[in-house]
């Protein structure tokens, strides 16, 4: 308000309707909205099973396992035909579970809320691809969600990161047996040691024994990530020689503990890893607390199906769009920035030779070669590019889409932005199809030429012998 505005209340003592909400009011307003839109029925349960039929309707896979017994425990699953392609085609997953986001409405208890996170190859972030509450966080209620994902989908996974839960590792087990490997958390990991090393006594002054556990933690962290298995020997065969006499206890610790499971911690025996963290799914179950469910996990559990259904997913779905015809850019984490810099370094030494040395010949259009030019181009000379290939920036949905921002679009329009999407995919695979057989036939034809070379000189050569 300007002063002006200020003065004229001073003299006649009249308070704009404005002035009198406080932030209580606005919430109790976000939350009444909120309620409209999530209870189909006065009943949570009745309320639950109408979200159910209705997320059926629109080709989501469910599942809701109520029992008359009301010591058995809820379960309740869901997931969208846009999520399933990408936990169809994941071979890793990250699974954790945060407690106290809603009441069961069998016995009142408080429910976790399980997720599987996997890794978005458009965002480079994490993308949610199914859901799961339940009232009682145990091994049977986790391998009845997993084994139903497993027994629905033509399934990739080859390994699942969690924390370090006995429950999940169980679980798991039950579900894939052998076939998939569990990796442990490193962060997880490391606060668990975290809990012995505060008990350990070092010697010296508050300086050396600060000094002396921080290169403890630092020795220690050399095993955890060496990423040759020579490496991990060497660093715990040094570990155990510097404190073997002083902290044999800690060494006892982590032997029996820890070394014989070291397949599921140690970054020599997980290359392939995409993460050794369970960050992805730590920072979305804050951020869902946070801004849709709330701190205080007493809402109802179609609230919660109604934010992640219809709120969350969509937003997510918004972003990879976003992310597809280029109008957010892609977030690099460490690795990928320390790969972009040498990956600059080299384009900037031979990126201008590397163009100057193609041939007009292979100008081509629709070839792996011909788009390998043109990015190149586009990053020597700091081009703007998308990986769009069909569908025009200056559309009326991209458009929208650009100036929405983080603003939800309507579900139809999201639709058909994913329907331009996988047409780009479809012919971006065409062409790679079509490059993969040119070269299979060029292949084929140098080989009948040297078969036919082979059997002339074989010929002559019997022909001689024969003479």
């Amino acid at each position: 308000m300007d002063e002006n505005q200020l003065n004229e209340i001073g003299n006649h003592g009249e308070i704009p309707v404005a002035m009198l909400v406080n932030y209580q009011d606005v919430q109790n307003a976000i939350l009444e909205k909120l309620n409209a839109a999530a209870r189909k029925h006065k009943s949570d349960e009745k309320s639950v099973v109408l979200w159910l039929e209705y997320l059926k309707e629109n080709g989501y896979e469910t599942v809701l396992d109520i029992s008359d017994n009301t010591d058995a425990p809820l379960v309740l699953s869901w997931y969208s035909p846009w999520q399933k392609k990408y936990l169809k085609a994941a071979e890793d997953w990250f699974l954790d579970s945060t407690h106290k986001t809603c009441v069961s409405f069998i016995d009142k208890r408080d429910c976790y809320l399980m997720t599987i996170v996997v890794h978005n190859p458009i965002t480079k972030k994490g993308l949610l691809v199914a859901f799961f509450i339940t009232s009682m966080e145990c091994s049977p209620t986790i391998e009845r969600f997993l084994s139903w994902l497993k027994n629905n989908n033509n399934l990739k996974l080859k390994r699942i990161m969690i924390d370090c839960s006995a429950t999940e590792q169980r679980a798991i087990i039950l579900s894939f047996s052998s076939t998939v490997q569990i990796l442990l958390c490193d962060w997880h990991l490391q606060r668990v040691w975290e809990d012995h090393i505060k008990k350990i006594s070092f010697k010296g002054g508050t300086a050396d024994k600060k000094a002396a556990r921080k290169l403890f933690r630092a020795r220690l962290c050399k095993i955890l990530y060496s990423e040759k298995e020579d490496g991990f020997w060497e660093n715990w065969n040094q570990f155990k020689t510097f404190y073997e006499t002083d902290h044999l206890t800690f060494l006892t610790y982590l032997y029996k503990n820890w070394m014989t499971k070291k397949e599921k911690w140690a970054k020599a025996w997980r290359p392939e890893a995409i993460s050794h963290t369970n960050n992805y799914i730590e920072s979305y179950h804050n951020q869902v607390k946070s801004f849709c469910l709330g701190k205080s996990g007493d809402c109802r559990i179609d609230r919660i199906v109604y934010m992640l259904s219809q709120v969350v997913e969509r937003n997510y779905r918004q972003d990879t769009l976003q992310h597809y015809f280029g109008l957010k850019k892609v977030h690099l984490y460490k690795q990928d920035l320390q790969h972009q810099k040498l990956l600059d370094a080299i384009l900037n030494e031979k990126g201008l030779e590397m163009i100057n040395e193609f041939e007009p010949d292979d100008m081509r259009p629709n070839t792996v070669r011909f788009w390998m030019h043109i990015f190149l181009v586009a990053r020597i000379c700091k081009l703007s590019f998308t990986i769009k290939k069909n569908v025009c920036l200056s559309s009326p949905l991209l458009l929208e889409l650009r100036e929405k921002g983080d603003d939800l679009l309507a579900y139809d329009k999201v639709e058909s932005l994913e329907h331009e999407q996988a047409e780009d995919e479809e012919k971006a695979d065409l062409f790679s199809l079509n490059e993969s057989i040119e070269k299979a036939n060029t292949r084929l034809q140098k080989s009948i030429v040297n078969a036919r070379r082979s059997a002339s000189t074989f010929e002559d050569k019997e022909y001689c012998f024969r003479s």
